[in-house]
């Protein structure tokens, strides 16, 4: 597997998006120029989202989950993805916003230092790889919504708006389509109930927003709490390598070849250095307040079209499927030997001194 030193770049380069990996017969342009940043030309230039004709049937009862895998317009996107294109889609900025830094070497170094294996994912992920993904995938909207609002909220044209919508999407706020025509506007929004129900700072509350940005929002009256629910409500169109059909871009490949190797080598050093302090028990770390800290469970709800609030659970004593040692991956049989892997019995099996590897 390849892997792209991206942190390299961010020195090597004065700027980033200079390195030879976004050339056309390389991984292609970082942010193609045309209305919907369509990666369309060069190398990988022919490369669609598949459609997701076999995921579209989906029982929310039985899974207890929404689909997560079929957007409104039937590709194989994260549902509340709208995209029309089924082109990659790169923009190198959130909503005209570029306030991220491309990872540096002393980040990544930061990170290596880690005592522990879950501060050491933990920090690969939020500090190093993460903003990549950002900074490659992006998000933009042609709206006009910003206008009300100074530069005290900010956070409306970064991350924090998509993050900010997960929330609400996951906590059930807001509801995405499940099927769009070529013409329809094809958005998230808020049900009216909820409005009527709730009002506009109890959704914030409730779904964990109001925690994020307190500060800001505590100042607001209630017609600007919702405008800022009207824009947090949909996230607009976000690039691919900011959501869960990151792979089908074909850069991120080499992006995490680059966190396998940091972690592969503080085993090496582990094995062979005495002195080295790493703890490798398993553990999970969430110290990100714009990313849900719990559990929604949707089993009582029986359609897309079923307004009843999933049953969340923010006390700590739950965490999402597949955060856990002793969970199953999908993925198996890497010998021929008809095995399956937890995450931790693949965590064992990708050490670098494996001989089956």
């Amino acid at each position: 597997m390849p892997y792209w030193e991206y942190a390299m770049d961010s020195t090597l380069y004065d700027d980033w998006q200079d390195s030879v990996i976004f050339n056309d017969d390389w991984f292609g342009d970082n942010s193609p120029g045309n209305d919907l940043h369509e990666l369309n030309t060069g190398r990988w230039g022919d490369v669609l989202v598949p459609l997701g004709d076999s995921y579209k049937e989906w029982s929310i009862a039985e899974t207890s989950s929404l689909n997560p895998f079929v957007n409104g317009r039937g590709h194989l996107r994260s549902p509340w993805n709208n995209n029309p294109s089924r082109y990659i889609g790169r923009y190198n900025s959130t909503y005209g916003a570029a306030e991220i830094d491309m990872p540096s070497c002393s980040i990544i170094y930061e990170c290596y230092s880690s005592v522990d294996l879950g501060k050491m994912l933990n920090c690969l992920n939020g500090v190093t790889h993460g903003p990549v993904h950002v900074k490659i995938g992006g998000a933009w909207d042609d709206s006009d919504q910003y206008t009300e609002f100074d530069d005290a909220v900010e956070f409306l044209k970064s991350v924090d708006r998509v993050l900010l919508f997960k929330l609400l999407w996951r906590t059930g706020y807001t509801r995405c389509p499940t099927a769009c025509d070529d013409v329809d506007e094809c958005t998230c929004s808020i049900p009216q109930q909820y409005l009527v129900s709730y009002g506009a700072k109890e959704i914030l509350v409730n779904s964990g927003v109001w925690d994020v940005h307190s500060t800001i929002l505590k100042k607001f009256i209630d017609s600007q709490l919702l405008s800022v629910l009207k824009i947090i409500q949909d996230p607009g169109v976000v690039g691919d390598m900011f959501t869960s059909a990151a792979s089908f871009d074909p850069i991120f490949w080499p992006l995490h070849g680059q966190i396998e190797r940091i972690i592969g080598l503080k085993r090496i050093k582990l094995m062979t250095d005495n002195d080295i302090l790493f703890e490798e028990g398993w553990s999970f770390y969430n110290d990100d307040n714009r990313v849900l800290n719990g559990v929604c469970d949707w089993s009582g709800i029986s359609s897309v079209d079923d307004l009843t609030l999933p049953n969340c659970d923010f006390s700590g004593a739950q965490s999402c499927w597949g955060h856990n040692a002793d969970d199953v991956l999908e993925w198996s049989n890497f010998i021929n030997n008809n095995e399956i892997y937890s995450n931790k019995d693949f965590y064992d099996f990708i050490h670098p001194w494996n001989e089956k590897l």
